[in-house]
């Protein structure tokens, strides 16, 4: 199912990846793969959401939406490369941020 012009119930499910990779975020000692993975998802959906012309969930993406992918974008580079992250939300605000985002996307499906 479609939601938009850009949003489908993949990026939904994306997004839910995203969140739960950042909520096991201290205990992870996953392969360089999997930042990869996750980095190439987050840029994906950052696409998508970016182009969403109409209101999902009542209201439209916004910036707030954005940050929260940038803000793992980041997070996710740092453990790529292993140079510390220089935006000032840690991991758990991060995962916060995705959470929001993810069930923001999902009202659109209840």
């Amino acid at each position: 199912m479609k939601i938009g012009e850009r949003v489908t119930e993949t990026t939904i499910q994306n997004v839910k990846y995203l969140s739960e990779m950042f909520y096991e975020w201290d205990n992870s000692g996953w392969p360089i793969i999997v930042y990869l993975d996750a980095y190439c998802l987050a840029a994906i959906i950052l696409e998508e959401i970016n182009h969403e012309p109409g209101p999902i969930g009542g209201r439209y993406i916004d910036a707030e939406d954005r940050w929260a992918i940038l803000h793992a974008m980041e997070h996710i580079h740092e453990r790529i490369i292993g140079i510390e992250c220089t935006i000032h939300a840690d991991s758990n605000k991060t995962c916060e941020e995705l959470y929001k985002l993810y069930d923001h996307l999902v009202l659109k499906f209840r």
